[in-house]
């Protein structure tokens, strides 16, 4: 059998396994956990969870379009020095941001409970920032293996958590966010072993490289607003509700949503694969990519 095409499987195979992990971890979390926490807590919860869902709108397209700049090229052609910077730099920006939120959560937010989930948001917003630069990277660079693995590991580490903390009968939602923060930052310490190449070197190397950044979020901002479009579809109706009614009634709304959304995981399999792909492709042959049948024997 052809390399390339085992090659294509073996990336769509890890690409379908971590957004089946994802979709099965779902299930369980949206089926189960509400009858265990009550309907206020797993409100609360559920507010923590749209929330986190719109921080990765604050790098304003830089990821974004680093992802789409750099998809198809080689992992280890790409300048390392420039790459080191471009995070550093994106690190600094998202300090700024968290220190913001952390501040006016403290000084303009009443409700003890919504204090504590903009705080953990703050902290959040810079762990997923700067993970997501690094997976985007991985699978730009088709590396589909550790962009999986990184994806797996921060939900297995968020089930394992929650069933512990259920288990030993802790029912508070703050538990359940902690759950998540963790699963979250111990995926980056991997991500960052994954790209250590890239992330670490020493602090002489960095430079602001203000023209790249500029760059990336002139070309990334586009897919961004186009993400935004597609979340506020579902993202008004959610935020709506959490302005006008209570968070009982918010985290029964967001049950349903969920339990709609749960087959969307599906789709990225794929996509995640592709791009790649389709970057690494002869621009002519673009054209009739559609009716190729040895396109993914080719790749």
């Amino acid at each position: 059998m052809n390399k390339k095409f085992i090659h294509f499987m073996k990336n769509f195979s890890y690409s379908l396994t971590s957004n089946l992990v994802s979709f099965i971890i779902s299930i369980l979390i949206v089926l189960i956990i509400p009858k265990l926490i009550g309907v206020e807590e797993y409100g609360y919860w559920q507010l923590y969870i749209f929330y986190v869902s719109y921080v990765g709108f604050l790098h304003f397209g830089w990821n974004d379009g680093i992802y789409l700049r750099y998809g198809g090229k080689d992992y280890e052609k790409l300048d390392k020095p420039l790459f080191y910077s471009q995070f550093i730099m994106l690190m600094m920006s998202q300090a700024i941001f968290t220190s913001f939120i952390f501040v006016y959560s403290s000084l303009f937010v009443s409700n003890i409970n919504k204090v504590f989930i903009f705080q953990t948001i703050a902290f959040v917003l810079l762990i997923v920032n700067a993970r997501v630069m690094l997976q985007l990277i991985l699978q730009s660079t088709n590396r589909i293996k550790e962009y999986a693995q990184i994806t797996i590991m921060d939900k297995l580490l968020y089930m394992i958590l929650i069933i512990t903390f259920l288990l030993i009968g802790i029912r508070d939602f703050k538990f359940m966010i902690i759950a998540d923060i963790i699963g979250k930052f111990i995926s980056l310490l991997y991500a960052i072993y994954c790209c250590r190449d890239l992330v670490i070197h020493r602090i002489s190397t960095f430079y602001f490289s203000f023209k790249e950044t500029v760059i990336n979020v002139s070309v990334g901002i586009k897919l961004m607003f186009s993400n935004i479009a597609s979340m506020l579809i579902i993202g008004n109706v959610r935020f709506g509700i959490e302005r006008t009614w209570d968070v009982s009634t918010f985290g029964k709304v967001s049950l349903t949503l969920s339990i709609s959304n749960l087959m969307m995981l599906f789709i990225n399999a794929m996509g995640i694969i592709m791009f790649p792909v389709l970057r690494r492709t002869d621009e002519e042959r673009l054209p009739s990519i559609y009716n190729d049948e040895k396109f993914v024997d080719d790749h």
